[in-house]
């Protein structure tokens, strides 16, 4: 987990050099007990994003519009 979340950081920290605002998250595993997940999270543009700190794939979470009644 260590290496992960040190990785969620540095992403974190060059988003941050760069001015855009990137959460680093970690969590328990349901179910299980010291095993972790670590992701990160970045709103752009009306929209949530999420991807793993070591890989480059941006996954789209959900949009504003798809929030709206």
């Amino acid at each position: 987990m260590g290496a992960w979340y040190a990785a969620a950081l540095a992403v974190q920290r060059e988003a941050a050099a760069d001015g855009y605002l990137v959460s680093a998250a970690v969590i328990e595993k349901p179910g299980t007990e010291g095993e972790y997940l670590v992701w990160c999270t970045a709103l752009a543009d009306g929209s949530l994003y999420w991807w793993h700190p070591e890989e480059s794939e941006c996954n789209l979470m959900f949009t504003a519009e798809a929030l709206e009644p």
